[in-house]
């Protein structure tokens, strides 16, 4: 799936997507879990409620750089 099909797509088959993407790397904190995870030649970086697991905001990232990981430094958008 490329980066314009995914942002084509409508929600609930952007999350299924998430679904079989590759995990690069999760951090916690007091009330968010962030997630990046990797979909063929893309990113995407997930913020989500630690109370209810309810999805606050994700983000597509074409390119993180030399280290994919950093892109959870970021500070996302919501």
């Amino acid at each position: 799936m490329t980066l314009t099909q995914f942002l084509a797509c409508d929600e609930l088959d952007q999350l299924s997507a998430l679904w079989k993407a590759e995990l690069i790397e999760e951090k916690n904190d007091d009330t968010f879990t962030y997630s990046l995870y990797k979909l063929d030649d893309f990113y995407v970086r997930v913020k989500v409620f630690t109370k209810d697991k309810s999805i606050c905001s994700f983000e597509c990232i074409k390119d993180p750089g030399d280290h994919p990981a950093q892109a959870l430094h970021v500070k996302t958008v919501t």
